[in-house]
């Protein structure tokens, strides 16, 4: 294993390595590049459940010796073996690596910067992937701005700065790992079989080379070009004195139906794109643009507020994020103006679409981004995966039960039959059981941001009976009759058979697994009935809805905050009267009517005053070592578990500081930082973390982006309360 990158000194209290792995892509492709980690490798990922390890060469050749960026396992190949014999092999080559004091890291949610200097040869290795704004497909939209916005491409940059030496050199960029190499004709470089490659603009010096790894290639006289061989490698000229500088287009391209199962899908960059030559002429015809925006990415998470923990972590996971999303259309579809657009985001690696207790967290960067995909989810969810169902009692009596919606879409580019999910079954107790009524919270909660962001009350008006039919199976699952109700989830669906429904922390304890009397699911029932009344306020001429939910909200918060225990200085998590565990995500919920323009629902001075008062000391006296903070000080979702959620972890603390108006250690921002650059440094993104480290290696996930939540509210409190 080769060493990790120098640690560079940040502002806070620890040090930032700068070996961890990251992931570059375009936005709707599944697709992403990864690079970043020492001895790992990285390279193209395509609809993968994990982080590849092919190796990347990336470096200069001078005289007899190559010095490469450390992003490999190894130099040479065991292919080779396996077809050369050893008296056979090229030249013996001198191979070396830029060290850890070396190499300078620049990285954000745009850009990802390797600036190595050896004192003779300095190279730069830049990638630029920017977020990419996506018209909205059912309205009118300019062919040329659709077709830049999901392009599925990454636009990198390789710098060889030979000014220090009297000795020509080359520079080259290549990648192992690959299978069905083609080579292009009117550009330089290679697509695979597997539906990515890269290539550069035809200029003067610049080739192609295949072969088993850089020693075949720079150990020959003449360097081959062997499409047997599983790696590929553009080649060009570094004349002494002369700084050479060549853009390097990334794709990735697939034809035809993509999934299977109750909907027929491609991609919808295919209306555009003929074929992968198509993508790499538009990336370089775009390059300015490509660049620019990514600078301007850069400089409004720069002159933002977060400190630097934060700036990273932002970054970080919105890099992430882009690899699970995917912009398909129907499959009969011919022309983007007769389209159906479907906007699905994988759950990383359990590859899972549109799991809806991720969507709703992803909203707040996407509606900061492409709102229309929130609203294009919601109505998917309306027209393929809802259901109505019934309750039972403790006494297995069958009640009125309602509206709600399916966890996820399917898997693993499958969809579900409709009105069922690739994870919840029947009879099935913890993981894998219904989450009938967090689903319903969320449709109801993820509708409330969509209309406070858009202002579409063209929308809200056309759903007026989804949102009534959502308040009575709201209302049902407290208690069919009046006098028994208390705000809070009593009753499970019968969905779940024998067993009893879960809510999105499902790998976690009783504490926050388990839905029914749950303290996090109550708090989330408050707001979904906070944020339908102001929906139905919008709607107009909704009294009597008005009022059922006004009714519910201060049942819900009265009987959460009776909850609360002097003795023990929070509300247990089970509210039995029995349960003595403590949980951060009591307050999550407090964000959705803060980000849907329920400002009176949230003030001290407010009708819930007490209930505000009353979490935000639960939350002071859980947030100390051995209760709900780890000794490195991070943030423990459980005191009952390890395993906690840095997706969730973001929403709470954004809770506790802009709604509850506490004051949070800024030491916790820079130990999630550490847990993801040395806990986690091969798992982009990743959210369950336990104490610091990760279970298995490889992993992706998306959730985290929920810290654009940061950025957002910037924004929001410039343009103040609607």
């Amino acid at each position: 294993m080769l060493k990790s990158l120098g640690n560079l000194p940040m502002e806070g209290t620890m040090e930032k390595s700068n070996s961890y792995q990251s992931l570059h892509g375009p936005v709707g492709a599944n697709a992403a590049f990864a690079i970043g980690m020492a001895g790992r490798g990285g390279g193209f990922m395509h609809q993968d459940a994990f982080v590849p390890e092919q190796d990347l060469y990336i470096g200069t050749c001078c005289k007899d010796s190559l010095t490469m960026l450390p992003f490999f396992a190894k130099a040479t190949s065991d292919y080779r073996e396996s077809f050369v014999k050893s008296d056979n092999s090229p030249n013996p080559l001198k191979i070396s690596y830029y060290t850890e004091d070396q190499i300078q890291r620049t990285y954000g949610q745009a850009y990802d910067g390797f600036d190595a200097k050896n004192g003779q040869i300095d190279l730069k290795f830049e990638l630029f992937s920017p977020g990419r704004c996506i018209p909205d497909p059912s309205k009118p939209f300019s062919h040329e701005e659709m077709k830049y916005a999901v392009c599925p491409s990454i636009l990198t940059r390789l710098t060889i700065d030979n000014t220090k030496q009297t000795v020509d050199i080359k520079g080259f960029f290549g990648v192992g790992g690959l299978k069905g190499l083609a080579f292009l004709d009117e550009m330089v470089g290679v697509a695979t079989i597997d539906g990515y490659g890269f290539a550069a603009q035809t200029q003067k010096g610049l080739r192609v080379a295949a072969d088993f790894d850089p020693v075949g290639v720079f150990g020959r006289e003449r360097p081959a070009i062997l499409p047997l061989a599983p790696m590929a490698m553009l080649l060009f000229d570094v004349p002494a004195g002369e700084i050479i500088s060549i853009d390097i287009a990334l794709a990735w391209y697939q034809e035809g139906c993509v999934t299977q199962g109750a909907n027929r899908c491609k991609f919808y960059y295919t209306h555009f794109y003929k074929n992968i030559f198509d993508v790499f002429s538009e990336t370089f015809r775009t390059a300015d643009r490509i660049t620019q925006e990514a600078f301007a990415l850069e400089a409004q998470c720069a002159s933002s507020q977060l400190n630097e923990a934060r700036k990273f972590l932002l970054g970080h996971s919105i890099q992430s994020y882009h690899v699970s999303t995917m912009l398909f259309d129907e499959e009969f579809s011919s022309l983007p103006g007769n389209s159906q657009p479907r906007w699905c985001v994988n759950e990383g690696s359990f590859m899972m679409m549109n799991t809806f207790d991720l969507a709703i967290d992803h909203a707040f960067y996407e509606l900061a981004k492409n709102p229309w995909v929130v609203r294009n989810v919601l109505d998917i969810y309306v027209k393929e995966y809802s259901y109505i169902d019934t309750l039972h009692s403790a006494d297995a009596h069958k009640l009125p039960g309602g509206s709600s919606f399916t966890h996820d879409h399917g898997s693993h580019f499958t969809f579900t039959p409709h009105q069922y999910s690739s994870y919840e079954i029947t009879d099935q107790d913890g993981c894998f059981s219904y989450m009938t009524q967090e689903q319903l919270c969320n449709w109801i909660l993820t509708a409330g941001l969509y209309v406070e962001k858009t202002q579409d009350l063209e929308w809200l008006m056309e759903t007026r009976g989804i949102l009534e039919a959502c308040l009575t199976s709201m209302v049902n699952r407290d208690a069919t009759e009046e006098v028994d109700r208390d705000g809070v989830m009593d009753l499970d669906s019968d969905r779940c058979g024998a067993s009893s429904e879960i809510t999105t922390y499902d790998s976690l304890d009783h504490s926050l697994g388990q839905a029914r009397r749950n303290l996090y699911v109550a708090t989330k029932c408050w707001s979904s009935y906070v944020v339908m009344s102001h929906l139905f306020q919008l709607i107009q001429d909704a009294e009597a809805l008005i009022s059922t939910c006004d009714t519910q909200a201060h049942l819900c918060a009265n009987t959460i905050s009776s909850y609360y225990d002097e003795k023990l200085g929070f509300i247990p998590a089970i509210l039995d009267h029995q349960d003595q565990s403590a949980i951060i995500p009591a307050i999550e919920a407090l964000i959705y009517p803060y980000f849907s323009g329920c400002k009176e629902a949230l003030s001290f001075d407010g009708p819930f005053s007490n209930y505000l008062q009353i979490l935000k000391k639960h939350t002071q006296n859980i947030l100390k070592p051995g209760l709900c903070l780890f000794e490195d000080g991070g943030w423990k979702l459980s005191s009952k578990n390890s395993n906690s959620w840095i997706s969730k972890i973001f929403l709470c603390q954004f809770s506790a500081e802009e709604i509850l108006l506490l004051k949070i250690d800024e030491q916790a921002d820079y130990t999630h930082m550490d847990w993801w650059i040395n806990g986690c440094c091969d798992c982009p993104g990743i959210d369950q973390i336990y104490e610091g480290k990760v279970s298995e290696h490889g992993f992706h996930y998306p959730r985290a982006v929920s810290s654009y939540i940061w950025l957002s509210n910037q924004s929001k409190k410039e343009t103040k309360f609607k």
